[in-house]
């Protein structure tokens, strides 16, 4: 993997970060501004109700109570009104007073007479609401209301003209002040937006950064991986985030790729060594005897050797092979109830006559019908590995005895010997592939046997162990689950 993809992958996910990081906070922000800019109006409308309110309560109370700016006019509701209008225009509202069917506007002008076509429909004691009025942008806040005017009260200076107990006051408050608080508000709130956005943006590019630097040195270290150095890890971040966990779990899997590599490695070089052996000696044969004419008995002496090369290199061959396709997973276990005890006295009538031949002698105490779920097959190579290499390193007057017995819902076979043994750093080596104790006996097999010993124990769910004590012998024990009765049912299950 090139560096380019590997970098231009990274900042499109630091782009990508940083963009859906940026699109959440704009679009928080644009929620809180548009919230905002409501709640402002609402608080501005609110406030141009209670002032337009209270300019009917003085218009009200002008008339009630009289009040007025000179004595003369404290008995004329025409002139109260005109006056709480004066003050009314003092304090920016458009004031209409109709009286029977007349109606004067304040202040003069074409907004009030706009205003007047506007409210033309105005009811009275109707919820304050906003109309539009020609030449006033932002339109009119508007109320209306009526009100009774005392008979005492009543003007006899108007010549009957304002005469009456009623009258109608709509009060108008143009929002052009309010409209441009908003605007004002909007600009400034617009403007702290953008730079909170754009302060958001650096920063999440800062901190992206900084959080994806423990990818970067992570990539980094991978990168200087190669079969030639497999010791790079993946930098911590020691704070037990989920990137500190990835990388323990990434150094895990790199700490069991090195150890198979190196095992692979092993098994190549130890498969080499082992194939050239028997190659390398029948290579020098052949060419030991061609270089002069030879009797028949001596090619026949020579077929002979290569045959038994050619048998060791079958072997080695065909343990490889099994080895090979255990590792991948591609062998599958037949599993029948296994007699072990009927098992166990084929093996031993194998290997009589070699015991015989070296003066060994094979044991096997009497035991009970002991029948497992198992392979056959299987079981039966690792009984005769077992036996084979007891028989081997046994001297002349040695004894071998072979085990059967039952131990918690599992088969323990034990192979014991009274060989040379094996010493102790040795001993947690020899399931190891190709591993020999004895170099000068290292023709006597191909150092897998009990490798795929092992396999296959663990194939079956058990166990294998050794025990060993120079000079005094060796013991191998297997444990196999899955005892089975005479029905055929798992033992210890209904």
């Amino acid at each position: 993997m090139s560096f380019a993809p590997i970098k231009g992958r990274r900042r499109g996910l630091r782009t990508r970060i940083v963009l859906y990081t940026s699109a959440v906070i704009g679009v928080t922000l644009a929620a809180a501004f548009l919230w905002s800019v409501y709640n402002l109006r609402m608080v501005l409308q609110d406030r141009n109700d209670a002032f337009l309110r209270h300019e009917l309560d003085e218009f009200s109370g002008a008339l009630s109570d009289g009040r007025g700016d000179s004595h003369e006019h404290q008995d004329d509701p025409l002139e109260l009104l005109r006056h709480e209008a004066a003050a009314g225009v003092d304090a920016g509202l458009l004031v209409l007073l109709k009286h029977d069917g007349l109606t004067e506007g304040f202040p003069e002008g074409a907004a009030v007479r706009s205003f007047e076509q506007a409210a033309e429909t105005a009811e009275p004691d109707a919820a304050p609401h906003t109309v539009a009025v020609a030449g006033i942008a932002a339109g009119v806040r508007m109320v209306c209301v009526e009100i009774a005017v005392p008979s005492e009260k009543s003007s006899e200076k108007s010549g009957g003209k304002t005469g009456g107990k009623n009258w109608t006051v709509i009060l108008g408050l143009p929002l052009t002040e309010s409209e441009q608080t908003v605007a004002s508000f909007n600009t400034r709130l617009a403007a702290g937006s953008a730079l909170f956005l754009a302060a958001a943006v650096l920063g999440g590019l800062f901190l992206t950064r900084q959080a994806l630097q423990p990818v970067a040195d992570s990539i980094a270290a991978a990168r200087r991986l190669n079969p030639a150095d497999l010791t790079a890890r993946l930098p911590r971040t020691e704070a037990g985030d989920e990137l500190d966990l990835l990388a323990v779990t990434v150094n895990d899997l790199l700490d069991r790729v090195a150890r198979n590599h190196e095992q692979v490695v092993q098994f190549t070089a130890d498969a080499s060594h082992e194939l050239r052996g028997p190659l390398s000696a029948m290579q020098a044969a052949i060419e030991v005897t061609l270089q002069q004419p030879r009797s028949n008995s001596d090619y026949q002496d020579l077929l002979a050797t290569m045959g038994e090369q050619c048998h060791r290199l079958a072997d080695l061959v065909n343990d490889l092979l099994l080895l090979a396709k255990a590792d991948a997973g591609q062998i599958e276990l037949q599993r029948a109830p296994v007699d072990l005890a009927d098992l166990v006295a084929e093996v031993v009538e194998t290997y009589r006559p070699l015991a015989e031949e070296q003066d060994v002698s094979l044991e096997t105490p009497a035991s009970d019908r002991l029948v497992c779920l198992g392979d056959r097959m299987r079981l039966l190579q690792l009984t005769m590995n077992l036996v084979d290499n007891a028989v081997k390193f046994t001297p002349r007057g040695g004894k071998v005895c072979i085990k059967l017995a039952a131990r918690d819902a599992a088969a323990c076979l034990t192979v014991e010997d009274t060989g040379i043994g094996i010493a102790a750093d040795h001993l947690s080596r020899i399931f190891e592939r190709f591993y020999q104790v004895d170099e000068s006996r290292s023709a006597d097999g191909t150092g897998l046997g009990l490798s795929i010993c092992r396999w296959v124990a663990t194939a079956h769910g058990g166990t294998i162990e050794a025990a060993s004590e120079p000079g005094r012998g060796t013991s191998f024990r297997v444990m196999i689950p899955n005892v089975v009765d005479e029905l055929g049912s798992v033992a210890g299950q209904q």
